[in-house]
C-alpha cells in the first residue's frame, strides 16, 4: 500500500481524478443530462476524497450519495455511465502506471458505482413499496376476477422489495413465491383475447427471470445488476397489472360510464352530460365555458419509454386535474391523450385562469413513472358558450384554439 501512495503521489492521481470528473459533468450538465442544480465541486470532492476513506466510510457515503441522487431525479444510468467516463478518463490521463495503480483504479470505480447503486436501490423500493401496499389494498375493491389475478403477484413483489432491502435470499425465494398462471381458468381469461393471453404469458416468464437474477445480484451483492433487474421487474409487474386490468375493465366498460384507465368520465358520459349542462345554461342564462387540452409530444413519450409509461402519464395527469378543479367541474378523456374540462356556471376568464395555473403546476415538476423522470406539458383552448348555438359549435372552436395553441409552440392555452 505504501508503494502505492508514492505512485499516486508521484503522479497527481487525486489531482486527474477531480479534473477528470470536473470536466466530464460538467459537459454532462451543459448538454442537459444532469440537473442544472447538479452540485458538480461536491461530487468531484467526494470521489477525490474517496480514495484514501476506509471501506466502511466509503459504504456510507456512496451510498447516501445515492440515496440524494435519486430524491433529487438525478438519472441512474446517466450517472453511472459518468462514473465509467471518469474512469477512460483517468486512465488516459495516466501514460504509465503500475499494474498495482490499474488495479486499484478499477476496484476503485466498480466500488463506487455499486454503493451507489445500492443507494438509488434501496430508494427506488422504499418509494415503490408503498405503491405495491396500496395496490393490494385496493384489490379488495376491484372485481373478482382481477383478484384472484393480481393478488399472488402483487404478493410477490411485496416478498421481493422486503427481500432487497434486507439482503436476503433463500433457496424458497426463487420458488415458493411465484404465482402461478393458469390461462385455463376460463372464469378469469374467458374473455381475455388470445394475443393478450399469450402477452400475459410472456410478461409472467420474463418475471420468473428477472427474479432469478435479482437473487443472484443479491447473493453477490452486485447492486448495479441488481437495481437494473429490480427496475425492470417493477416495469414487467406494472405491464402485467395494465393488461390483465385493461382486459378486464373492457367486459363492464360497456356498464359505465368511467374511463378505466384514468378513472375520468368517458365520451359515452360526456354525451349525456354536456348536452344537459347547455341546456341549463342557455335557459338560466349562466356561463358555461370548455377546455380541452393535450398533453404534448405524446407520441414521442409512448415511442421513447413505452406505452405502460404513456399511461402513467395519462393517469398522473388526471390526478393533477381531479387535485386542482372544483368539485362542480367535469372532467372527461376526450381522446388519447385529450381530457375535455367542462366548467358550470364560469366564465371563460375564469375557466382559462384555472387550466393555465394547472399549466404552470404541470411545467415546474418532473413527473416520476418507473423510474423515468419525463417533463410533461399540455396545449389547450378554451371556448364560452356565447355565441354558440350548440355543444358541437363549443367543442369545434375549443379544438380550433387547442391546434392554434400546437401551431404556436406548444405549453400554452389559448382563450
Amino acid at each position: 500500500m505504501e508503494s502505492l501512495l508514492k505512485e499516486m503521489n508521484s503522479v497527481n492521481f487525486k489531482g486527474i481524478i477531480k479534473v477528470s470528473t470536473e470536466e466530464i459533468l460538467l459537459d454532462l450538465k451543459k448538454n442537459g443530462f444532469l440537473p442544472e442544480d447538479f452540485d458538480v465541486s461536491k461530487f468531484s470532492d467526494i470521489i477525490t476524497d474517496g480514495i484514501l476513506m476506509d471501506n466502511l466510510s466509503k459504504k456510507r457515503v456512496f451510498y447516501k450519495l445515492g440515496r440524494e441522487y435519486y430524491n433529487n431525479y438525478v438519472h441512474f444510468y446517466t450517472l453511472i455511465d459518468a462514473i465509467d467516463f471518469i474512469e477512460e478518463r483517468v486512465l488516459s490521463a495516466l501514460n504509465f502506471c503500475s499494474v498495482e495503480l490499474l488495479d486499484f483504479i478499477w476496484n476503485y470505480f466498480e466500488f463506487v458505482k455499486n454503493q451507489i447503486a445500492y443507494g438509488y436501490l434501496i430508494s427506488m423500493v422504499n418509494s415503490d413499496k408503498g405503491l405495491i401496499r396500496k395496490e393490494l389494498k385496493t384489490v379488495k375493491g376491484k372485481s373478482i376476477e382481477l383478484k384472484d389475478l393480481l393478488r399472488e403477484y402483487l404478493i410477490w413483489a411485496n416478498k421481493i422489495s422486503e427481500d432487497i432491502k434486507k439482503l436476503r435470499v433463500s433457496q424458497k425465494s426463487y420458488t415458493d413465491f411465484v404465482p402461478i398462471l393458469n390461462t385455463e381458468n376460463k372464469k378469469i381469461f374467458g374473455f381475455f383475447k388470445k394475443e393478450d393471453i399469450l402477452a400475459l404469458k410472456d410478461v409472467h416468464n420474463r418475471l420468473v427471470n428477472t427474479a432469478f437474477i435479482i437473487y443472484t445480484a443479491i447473493s453477490h451483492r452486485k447492486f448495479i445488476i441488481l437495481a437494473l433487474a429490480y427496475m425492470e421487474y417493477i416495469k414487467l409487474i406494472s405491464k402485467f397489472v395494465s393488461l390483465a386490468s385493461v382486459n378486464i375493465a373492457v367486459k363492464y366498460s360497456e356498464e359505465t360510464k368511467v374511463d378505466p384507465l384514468t378513472g375520468v368520465f368517458n365520451r359515452r358520459a360526456l354525451d349525456i352530460i354536456f348536452p344537459s349542462q347547455f341546456q341549463v345554461a342557455k335557459i338560466s342564462n349562466k356561463p358555461l365555458s370548455i377546455g380541452i387540452i393535450d398533453i404534448d409530444d405524446f407520441k414521442k413519450i409512448n415511442d421513447t419509454y413505452g406505452h405502460i409509461v404513456g399511461d402513467c402519464i395519462l393517469k398522473r395527469l388526471s390526478e393533477e386535474l381531479r387535485r386542482s378543479l372544483r368539485e362542480s367541474d367535469f372532467i372527461f378523456r376526450y381522446g388519447g391523450e385529450e381530457f375535455l374540462i367542462l366548467f358550470p356556471f364560469t366564465k371563460k376568464e375564469r375557466a382559462c385562469k384555472l387550466l393555465n395555473e394547472i399549466l404552470k403546476k404541470l411545467k415546474s415538476k418532473s413527473i416520476c413513472c418507473l423510474s423515468n423522470i419525463i417533463r410533461v406539458s399540455f396545449s389547450g383552448g378554451v371556448e364560452d358558450i356565447d355565441g354558440n348555438d350548440n355543444t358541437f359549435e363549443m367543442i369545434e372552436n375549443a379544438d380550433k384554439k387547442l391546434y392554434e395553441a400546437k401551431r404556436t409552440g406548444k405549453g400554452k392555452v389559448i382563450c
